[in-house]
């Protein structure tokens, strides 16, 4: 409605110009007027649509980067790997952990969970940074190169990583060279 009222207002103030240039100028032609104002007009519904797509496609975003907040925040496969993952990273040890070590499925659909934001990022759904800023850490923990013996003591042999974790490996490398920049 508000794009429809600026319309609204340049056509009318395209109408008042001709006018005016009417009276000062009486061979004016109006059809090249009309076509000017109709590529005006033309151009403004462009712009007014463009507009529109791009706050769409930040809402539709913020929306799904919600719904995977709350994924993230209540699932409880993710929460219990990220409690362990944080509880290695805080100086714990893999042979000896202070949380329960989370079963093999536990840690597959934690992975599945980043593989799929992988597939979010890569088709525009979400934003790289945001995912980043969010939620990768954990994952980064689990993904790094030297965390091979973490990844087996969790069920995830190497050859399996290698193979069949893709989506994965992309985001916790991608995380990999946003850490590396930000510092």
């Amino acid at each position: 409605m508000y794009y429809a009222i600026i319309v609204f207002f340049v056509v009318i103030t395209i109408m008042a110009c001709y006018c005016c240039l009417k009276m000062f100028c009486p061979k004016l032609d109006l059809g090249n007027y009309s076509e000017f104002s109709t590529a005006l007009i033309a151009l403004f519904a462009f712009i007014i649509t463009l507009l529109e797509y791009l706050s769409l496609k930040d809402a539709k975003q913020a929306q799904v980067l919600s719904e995977y907040n709350k994924r993230y925040s209540e699932d409880p496969n993710i929460i219990k790997v990220a409690k362990y993952l944080n509880s290695i990273d805080e100086g714990g040890d893999i042979n000896n952990p202070i949380r329960s070590v989370p079963s093999n499925y536990e840690v597959e659909m934690f992975m599945r969970f980043f593989e799929e934001m992988e597939l979010q990022i890569r088709n525009g759904r979400l934003d790289e940074e945001d995912v980043n800023n969010l939620f990768v850490y954990y994952a980064y923990i689990l993904g790094k190169s030297d965390k091979q013996d973490l990844r087996d003591s969790l069920g995830v042999t190497e050859k399996d990583y290698t193979e069949n974790w893709d989506g994965f490996r992309n985001i916790v490398r991608r995380y990999h060279s946003y850490k590396s920049v930000k510092k």
